[in-house]
């Protein structure tokens, strides 16, 4: 059996192949053995204007997985502002899906932990919205066999910070409002989020200067200028739509201070991707320390995904730095896997249902 899972977000489209754990495989491979993972990608997506394209991308999609026996479907792209509200975006989704894959029997993940038809997904728009994270929750914590913690997933837009008990997330069916109003949703990540999002001005050696309120620059120009993303020379996701090297993420920084990139010497730039980046992991520091005191009878194990791992793992050790019983479970970055979780996630709940393996 081949099932394939699809995370359509509001900026990427990510989507795998799994299939039941064989013994005799060199395929990568959940540490559980619930699944050989054949295939992760990603592809750029911005909703808010390439809406229209989703049914053509999905073909894509559809024709590079091949044959396929179920397609299990999480999403968070109801919230573009292309759709009027979320319940118009969950029924456009769902449309596209059954559209792109005609003949494919296809589910829809909701914040309960159930894969549901479209019907019911249309018709329980508001579970089948922004489901990704509970997806998410439920996988890793089975994959490692654990059963008290708490996720941490930081991505290109967001952060998310679930407790989780006895294998699920504490509060399922959440919906936005409700996280962030709890900090378990950070609406802050380590690419799309503008700089003056974060930070009201920047402290150079000769003083503090306010920054422009504008979308020069995002987090991802500050995270590659120090280094701590690697360029994305063939990319265009970003603020001027120009690549993410190194000398444009310069450029983009100089902006945000209404100055070209020669009027600026590269420490005054590095000091504005620095309290850039302070800024985001103050952000999540603060979250983190709200939600893992609220839940402070669970344990201090914290699950990793997404592609801001690193940043993860540091908001987590100065948070816990006091707790001797820290433990801290990273998700392979190799073949983004990292990324991709909630469509793995997705796809191998399909397969747990099937095999009853829950």
């Amino acid at each position: 059996m081949k099932i394939a899972g699809i995370d359509i977000g509001g900026a990427n489209l990510k989507f795998v192949l799994v299939r039941p754990r064989s013994a005799s495989t060199s395929l990568p491979v959940d540490r559980s053995g619930l699944v050989d993972i054949q295939i992760t990608n990603e592809f750029a997506f911005p909703f808010w204007t390439d809406h229209r394209e989703l049914v053509a991308k999905l073909e894509q999609i559809h024709e590079s997985l091949g044959s396929i026996d179920g397609l299990a479907v999480t999403m968070t792209a109801e919230l573009a502002d292309c759709f009027e509200n979320k319940r118009q975006g969950v029924h456009y989704i769902v449309d596209a899906v059954e559209s792109a894959f005609p003949k494919t029997v296809c589910r829809f993940y909701t914040t309960t932990g159930e894969l549901i038809d479209a019907k019911l997904a249309k018709q329980n728009w508001a579970l089948t919205a922004a489901s990704n994270w509970h997806a998410s929750a439920w996988y890793l914590f089975y994959q490692h066999q654990l059963r008290d913690g708490f996720l941490v997933d930081i991505g290109s837009t967001t952060c998310d910070i679930i407790p989780v008990q006895d294998g699920l997330p504490v509060s399922p069916g959440q919906t936005d409002f409700d996280r962030l109003r709890n900090r378990q949703l950070v609406y802050a990540g380590i690419g799309r989020t503008a700089v003056c999002s974060l930070i009201d001005s920047v402290q150079l050696a000769s003083g503090e200067i306010t920054i422009a309120r504008e979308l020069f620059a995002t987090v991802a120009d500050a995270m590659i200028w120090t280094n701590r993303l690697p360029p994305e020379p063939d990319s265009h996701r970003s603020a001027d739509q120009r690549p993410l090297t190194r000398l444009a993420c310069r450029s983009r920084l100089c902006r945000m201070l209404c100055v070209d990139d020669h009027d600026l010497q590269d420490e005054q730039v590095t000091a504005i991707a620095e309290q850039t980046y302070a800024a985001l992991k103050m952000q999540i520091v603060t979250s983190l320390q709200s939600v893992v005191a609220e839940h402070s009878s669970l344990a201090k194990t914290f699950c990793l995904a997404g592609s801001g791992q690193a940043l993860a793992r540091s908001a987590i050790e100065l948070v816990c730095s006091n707790q001797p019983d820290l433990k801290i479970v990273a998700t392979p970055e190799e073949e983004n896997i990292g990324q991709a979780i909630p469509a793995i996630a997705v796809a191998a709940k399909w397969l747990a249902s099937v095999e009853n393996w829950q």
